[in-house]
């Protein structure tokens, strides 16, 4: 991955997929910090993480992208504003 790439939600590996890979990275991130480790994610991949936009990577963005992910593999055209809708 380009690391001066810029990250869209949700696509933290800038492969301009959101797939296993980037869902992967989130829980890896989650699962670092919650111990006390560096997360290993540059400024860039934590904003693209963030997918909630509530300015902390956790589980909610995990699942959110892991919906996206399912959404978008059973074949509907799904959008970011229609799996945050609350």
């Amino acid at each position: 991955a380009d690391v001066n790439a810029t990250y869209t939600c949700g696509d933290l590996d800038g492969s301009d997929n959101i797939d296993s890979t980037d869902i992967f990275y989130t829980m890896l991130y989650i699962a670092n910090v919650a111990v006390g480790n560096d997360g290993g994610l540059t400024a860039e991949q934590i904003a693209a993480a963030d997918v909630d936009g509530n300015g902390t990577v956790d589980s909610t963005d995990s699942f959110y992208i892991m919906y996206y992910v399912a959404l978008r593999g059973a074949g509907y055209d799904t959008s970011w504003e229609e799996v945050l809708a609350k």
